[in-house]
This record gives C-alpha cells, structure tokens and sequence, in this order.
C-alpha cells in the first residue's frame, strides 16, 4: 500500500518526487486515488513537491480535475463513475452529454485518469450510446485476462473514466512553456494547423487559466507541456497538460 511508502518519506529529511510513477506508473498494484490520497500527507514536510503543489492535478495525474478546471480550453469531456452499481445511471447521463455536445462524425473515446500514453489503459473508441453500455460493462464489470493483472477490473483501479468527441484531426500539437511562455513546438501535424502564433499564444493563455482555477496548484514554474488538438471548424482545444514525466 502506498502508506508505507510515505511513512518512509515522512521519516526522512527531505522528499523529492520528480515524476508521476507512484499514481500512474504501478497499475495493477496500487490504486491511483490511494496514492493521491497518501501523496497529500506530504503537504507540510519539507521537499517537493510540496504545500499547495501537493494537490496538482496534472502531477496527480488526475485528468478530468484539470479539465474540468479550464472548461473553455479543453476538449468537451464528460465524468463517468465505474461503479458497477451505477453503470445504468452513468450511461443515462453519458447519452445526455453525447446529445447535446456532439461529435466531429467520428464517435467518442473513452480514456482513463492516472496513466500517460495509454499504457495501463487502452483507449476505447465508442460509435453511439448503445456500444458505450456494452464498452462500459466489459471494462467495469469483466476481469482483464491480462496474466499481469489476472481478475483486476478496470473499476477495480480507475474511479472514473473520461468520454470524449474522437477528433476528426487526431494528430496533436505540443507545445513547450518555460514559466508559462510558450518557448516551441515538440511536435505538430503536418497540416490540418494554421497560425502557429496563435497556437503558441492559446497555449500560453490555458496555461494561466488552469494556474488561476487551480488556486496555485499547478505545478506551472519550470517546463510545462500543453497538448492541443484543432477541431474541423480550426477552433483549438486542450487535450492534455503534462510537466514533470513530459517528453520536451
């Protein structure tokens, strides 16, 4: 359990923990909300992070907290509890959201918190209401036959999952902040993107929307990665922020 590892680091000096291993990176072993939890015993000892950056949802990996945060930025995602006891109710509310959000003519995808390059977690792509309760029942309610995580539910990890419109243009930009001011491109697509100031400036000004929303959470300062996409009407949206485990 990961309260023994942070009563190992509550012994010591100083803590540093300078990648997002211990929520994301040990799927199948721990459950990454026990970690977040335990992580925040750290608040007030010294090291890093540390006080309010305990709490940085992109450092927590918790996706859809940040999302939520920058609801103007990001890309329209959509909260589903894994609950097996509440799997009707989910899918209820996830065919309201699908309705009245819409997507780009190429369903939906359901991905999960806590985990980076889907490793730990594949994305599933959904077509309409119907195949996301069968996509749901198979991943909260059937154990993997994973010989790693033999008779481990996904619900047994993940307390959520996140819907998204799959995007036409799924090939992202990634852009590099220093303190917040966009510095490069990591990577961009090869078309499909125009304006490659505006893109720098949007990225620049999500980055200070999710410092603002998160009340001095984020851990924003040194290297930040914004990972955009750029809808069919060249609208720009947020997929994903990243720092200390980015790829720059």
């Amino acid at each position: 359990h990961p309260k023994y590892l942070v009563d190992w680091l509550l012994e010591s000096t100083l803590h540093f923990i300078l990648c997002q291993g211990i929520h994301c990176g040990l799927f199948g072993v721990w459950r990454p909300a026990d970690c977040i939890n335990e992580v925040i015993r750290l608040e007030f000892h010294a090291g890093f992070p540390s006080g309010a950056s305990i709490r940085c949802p992109v450092f927590n990996g918790d996706k859809y907290r940040y999302l939520a945060a920058t609801p103007t930025f990001v890309n329209k995602s959509f909260r589903i509890s894994t609950s097996p006891d509440s799997l009707q109710q989910s899918v209820h509310a996830a065919t309201k959201f699908m309705s009245e959000v819409g997507d780009e003519g190429r369903g939906w995808i359901l991905k999960a918190p806590y985990v980076q390059n889907a490793r730990g977690f594949p994305i599933r792509n959904v077509s309409c209401a119907a195949n996301l309760e069968e996509v749901l029942h198979r991943i909260c309610k059937v154990p993997t036959r994973n010989v790693n995580k033999i008779n481990i539910k996904a619900s047994d990890v993940f307390d959520y999952l996140i819907l998204q419109p799959r995007m036409k243009n799924n090939n992202e930009s990634k852009i590099i902040l220093y303190n917040g001011k966009a510095q490069y491109f990591s990577s961009m697509p090869r078309r499909g993107l125009t304006g490659k100031f505006g893109v720098l400036k949007f990225a620049e000004e999500a980055w200070n929307e999710l410092q603002k929303q998160s009340a001095g959470a984020f851990l924003g300062d040194g290297l930040t990665r914004v990972d955009l996409f750029s809808k069919m009407d060249g609208m720009l949206v947020v997929n994903e922020f990243e720092n200390l485990d980015a790829s720059y």
